[in-house]
C-alpha cells in the first residue's frame, strides 16, 4: 500500500462564519470553515488562526454502559460526563476487537485487524511470544497531523503499545510506561508539559490509560462510597490478575462478592475520570480544542457466562463509550444511535481539522451524521483472530447484530440488539433470511479485507514483556 500524507497546511478555529455572510453545512463543519478563513485572511494580510488542539484519550478496557452519561446509575464519571454534556456522545460506537492490540491498531490506522494485520501477541507455553508490528507503510494519526501542522505527543499505559509495535510512529514525543496506573501516565505529561503548551504550533496529544483492566483495585475514596465495609471480601480475591478466575472464588450472580467486584471496577472507573480531568487541566485544556474521548473494548461480568475480554464479540466487549468535545462546544449534548467504529474516527479528526484524510482509510466522517444531512447505512465488523479455536467475526447493521464462529461453522447468532441490548435471544431460526443477508455481507467485507490486507512483520518480547502479559491473562496456559 503507498503511503499517502496529507498536504502540507493548517486549518483554524474560526467559530461560526455564518454572521459574516458564509454558508456551511452547520458550525461543526469546522475543517471546511478553516480553509475560507485561512483563504480570507490570507488575501487581507492577516494571519490565519491556529487550529484546535486535539487530546484524545483512550481507557483501556472501558464499557460503555459503566458511564452515567450513558445511563448508568451509579456515578462513575463526572468530568466525562461534563465533556459528553458539552460535545456530542455516540451511543453504539464499537471495536474493531475485544482486546487492545488489534483495536488500538484500527483507531490510529482507521483500517480493520484483517486490513494491518495485527491480530496476534501471545504465546502457548513452548512458544516465544510475538506481535505483530504496524507497518510503516501505514499513517497512523501524528503522522497525519504533522503534515496538518500539529506537534505530537503520546503517552500510553499497556505493554502492547510499546512503541516497537509501531505505535510510536510519526510521534514528536512516545513513552509507553507499561502495566502502570495513571499516576504514571500524568507525570510524564507533566514532564512535558512545557513542551506541549509552550509551542506556537497547535498539539495532538494521545494517553491510553489502563486502570479498568483487571486486577481492579479498590480505588479510594469511591470503593468506600460504592461498597462499604469492603475489605473482608476484597482480601481473597485482592490478587486476582485474571479476572476469569474470580470464578475460582465463588464469584457468580447474586453474590455479594460479585457485586464488591462491580464495584472495584466501578471505582477504577471513576479513578480514572479524575485522571483525566488532571491531564486536561495540565494542558490547559480550553473550549476550542477538540477532545476525542473512547476506549480500546469493554469487559464482561458473567454477561454471558464469563469474566474479561477477547474471547468473544459481544456488547459488553466490543461496544465502548465514544465522546467527542467539538471547537467551540458545537452539536453540545447531541446523541448519535447510529452504529459507528473506532475506524471512523481518525476520518473525522482530520475533517474538522480541515486535512486531507488518504484514500486508504476504511473508516468515514461522521461529521454528516452529527449533522443530519445524511442518511447513514454503514454497517460495522468486528473480529478476532487471536486464539484460532476461538476466532470469530461480527457485522452490524442498524438493529441487527450479527456474530459467526470461524472454526465451528454451525454457531451463528443473530440479535436485535434494540429489543434485546444483553443479547439473550438468538433470532438465527426465527429469522434465517436476515441472518443469511447478513452472512453474505460479512463474507464479502471480509474478502474485500483479504485483498488489501498488509502482511506485518513481527517482533519477540523480552521475558519481562512476557510475565508482564501472562500476569494479566493474554497468555494462553
Amino acid at each position: 500500500m503507498p503511503r499517502i500524507l496529507a498536504s502540507r497546511g493548517r486549518g483554524c478555529s474560526f467559530g461560526d462564519l455564518r454572521g459574516d455572510g458564509f454558508r456551511r453545512r452547520s458550525v461543526a463543519r469546522v475543517g471546511s470553515a478553516f480553509a475560507v478563513a485561512a483563504l480570507l485572511l490570507a488575501g487581507c494580510g492577516s494571519e490565519a488562526p491556529r487550529a484546535p488542539n486535539v487530546l484524545l484519550v483512550t481507557i483501556d478496557t472501558l464499557r460503555a454502559d459503566r458511564l452515567s452519561s450513558y445511563g448508568y446509575a451509579r456515578q462513575t464519571s463526572p468530568f466525562l460526563d461534563e465533556l459528553a454534556a458539552a460535545g456530542i456522545r455516540f451511543d453504539r460506537a464499537y471495536a474493531t476487537a475485544s482486546w487492545t492490540a488489534p483495536s488500538v491498531a484500527s483507531l490510529m490506522t482507521s483500517l480493520e485487524p484483517s486490513v494491518h494485520g495485527i491480530e496476534h501477541g501471545f504465546i502457548d507455553d513452548d512458544v516465544i511470544v510475538k506481535q505483530e508490528v504496524i507497518p510503516e507503510s501505514v499513517a497512523l494519526w501524528p503522522e497525519l497531523l504533522r503534515e496538518a501542522g500539529y506537534r505530537t505527543y503520546g503517552v500510553t499505559a499497556n505493554t502492547h503499545l510499546y512503541g516497537h509495535f509501531g505505535f510510536a510512529q510519526g510521534f514528536d514525543r512516545y513513552e509507553c510506561v507499561g502495566f502502570l496506573d495513571a499516576t504514571k501516565v500524568i507525570a510524564v505529561v507533566d514532564k512535558w508539559r512545557g513542551e506541549i503548551v509552550g509551542g506556537d504550533d497547535p498539539w495532538f496529544l494521545w494517553v491510553h490509560l489502563l486502570d479498568p483492566h483487571g486486577r481492579y483495585r479498590p480505588r479510594k475514596p469511591w470503593i468506600q462510597e460504592y461498597f462499604p465495609h469492603f475489605r473482608p471480601l476484597w482480601m481473597p480475591i485482592r490478587n486476582v490478575f485474571v479476572p476469569e478466575n474470580y470464578k475460582q472464588f465463588g464469584v457468580t450472580r447474586g453474590t455479594r462478592v460479585f457485586d464488591l467486584v462491580n464495584a472495584l471496577y466501578d471505582s477504577e472507573i471513576a479513578y480514572t475520570d479524575r485522571a483525566i480531568r488532571s491531564i486536561a487541566e495540565k494542558v490547559g485544556l480550553a473550549a476550542n480544542d477538540l477532545v476525542v474521548v473512547t476506549s480500546d473494548h469493554g469487559e464482561e461480568f458473567l454477561d454471558h457466562g464469563g469474566f474479561g475480554h477477547g474471547i468473544t464479540l459481544y456488547e459488553e466487549v466490543i461496544r465502548v463509550p465514544l465522546i467527542l468535545r467539538m471547537p467551540g462546544a458545537a452539536h453540545a449534548g447531541r446523541v448519535v444511535s447510529a452504529p459507528v467504529s473506532l475506524i471512523d474516527v481518525l476520518p473525522t479528526v482530520l475533517d474538522i481539522v480541515g486535512a486531507e484524510a488518504p484514500a486508504e482509510l476504511q473508516g468515514t466522517s461522521l461529521l454528516p451524521i452529527v449533522e443530519g444531512d445524511e442518511a447513514d447505512e454503514r454497517v460495522v465488523v468486528a473480529s478476532l483472530a487471536r486464539f484460532v479455536p476461538l476466532g470469530t467475526d461480527s457485522i452490524t447493521r442498524g438493529r441487527w447484530k450479527y456474530i459467526q464462529h470461524r472454526v465451528e461453522k454451525d454457531r451463528r447468532m443473530l440479535f436485535d440488539v434494540a429489543a434485546d441490548p444483553a443479547e439473550t435471544r438468538n433470532l438465527l431460526e426465527s429469522d434465517p433470511e436476515r441472518a443469511q443477508a447478513l452472512a453474505d455481507a460479512l463474507a464479502a467485507h471480509l474478502e474485500a479485507n483479504r485483498a488489501r490486507r498488509i502482511d506485518p512483520d513481527t517482533i519477540d518480547l523480552s521475558a519481562d514483556e512476557f510475565e508482564q502479559l501472562k500476569a494479566l491473562g493474554y497468555v494462553p496456559r
